[in-house]
């Protein structure tokens, strides 16, 4: 997604990183802002075990 982002000239605001979310799982994410000033996240949370 973040190479998608970037090819589109989109703000990327943070770029991919290791981080955890509320469960604690660990997860790679990135945050990138569209033309209309959406902030979006993607990563690849699969959940807490």
């Amino acid at each position: 997604m973040h190479r998608r982002a970037s090819a589109a000239a989109v703000e990327i605001v943070e770029p991919p990183h290791r981080t955890a979310f509320g469960s604690g799982v660990q997860t790679r994410a990135c945050t990138v802002r569209d033309a209309e000033g959406n902030l979006w996240t993607f990563g690849t949370y699969r959940g807490a075990p």
